[in-house]
């Protein structure tokens, strides 16, 4: 992730995944590959993962720095994130596209910038219904369920970020 200013300065993305349980029982959940061109923010507490600063431990800030004009030497197709949302809710093929657009908004609270010419973000939503339980009916509480996917999504980013590994060289929130 952050590979704005170039390989020298990214930091390693991860794979990160997320469950909420609503209070009726539905479950919804997030599973994300974060290879993003863009650094990764908690919106609590600022950048996490990113183009690294001229500093040690410091970050760049790769959204000001593509204001402010830098040529990035980042390659087309080679930045993205990739993740699906998922619940044991029944819904149908409309809702699911809807949950999928909402998911982007927790890709977008997370990843700065998002969405560039040089990211290919995809969002997939899945219904995996379970014959009983808390899925009847869906529509009472469809809202809730589509923003309990942008909340899993955005959780799930962090958590793939916070939990990866340094490798060949390039450095990991956890260090190393």
């Amino acid at each position: 992730v952050g590979k704005l200013l170039g390989a020298d300065r990214r930091m390693k993305g991860g794979l990160g995944s997320f469950v909420w349980t609503l209070p009726d029982g539905i479950k919804v959940g997030a599973l994300v590959v974060v290879n993003a061109l863009g650094d990764v923010v908690d919106p609590k507490s600022g950048i996490i993962a990113g183009a690294r600063g001229e500093t040690p431990g410091s970050f760049a800030d790769s959204t000001q720095a593509l204001m402010d004009g830098v040529e990035s030497p980042v390659l087309t197709g080679t930045n993205t994130t990739i993740g699906v949302v998922a619940t044991n809710a029944r819904l149908d093929k409309t809702q699911l596209r809807k949950m999928a657009r909402m998911a982007h908004n927790g890709l977008t609270r997370t990843i700065h910038p998002a969405h560039t010419i040089l990211d290919g973000d995809t969002i997939f939503a899945v219904s995996v219904p379970e014959e009983s339980g808390p899925c009847e009916n869906p529509s009472v509480n469809f809202m809730a369920i589509a923003v309990a996917g942008e909340k899993a999504l955005a959780r799930a980013i962090l958590l793939g970020v916070k939990r990866a590994e340094s490798v060949a060289g390039i450095p990991a929130y956890k260090g190393g």
